[in-house]
């Protein structure tokens, strides 16, 4: 992270910013205990309203993905019925943590079939993702 910076999805980071402009909240769900340093790295550490990262599993104890534990703590935080929030997940770890937590909409990012490697999007469809997107900038016309 130090040598190379970290990735940062362009649409995921416009998607944020819209739904903030809606009255949306947002919170940076992730396994991490690297995620405040990545988000720092990227510049976008300020975007999001709440954070569960590997040190929130860790001190909580909560259950890891596919467990929905990290993702119901999300929603928690932000006052949120988990039916009423969306979970974005790239992993298929993740879209059946959205599932099994009942969130009102799982949404896969394939980036791999962004890049032509596979049919990933099947994948996240059977672990739980109800829509697939290749990037987050398809979601903009959809908010």
């Amino acid at each position: 992270m130090k040598k190379d910076g970290v990735k940062v999805f362009d649409g995921a980071v416009a998607l944020v910013h819209e739904l903030h402009e809606r009255g949306t909240k947002v919170v940076v769900v992730s396994a991490s205990e690297n995620t405040k340093e990545a988000l720092a790295a990227g510049g976008i550490v300020d975007l999001f309203d709440a954070m569960v990262d590997g040190h929130v599993v860790k001190d909580l104890d909560l259950a890891r993905k596919p467990a929905p534990d990290s993702y119901l703590k999300g929603a928690k935080v932000l006052g949120v019925a988990p039916i009423n929030a969306v979970v974005l997940e790239d992993a298929l770890a993740g879209a059946k943590a959205g599932r099994a937590g009942h969130f009102g909409l799982v949404i896969g990012v394939d980036h791999h079939d962004a890049a032509g490697a596979h049919d990933y999007d099947d994948e996240l469809r059977d672990h739980g993702a109800v829509v697939v997107v290749t990037s987050f900038a398809e979601l903009m016309d959809r908010v």
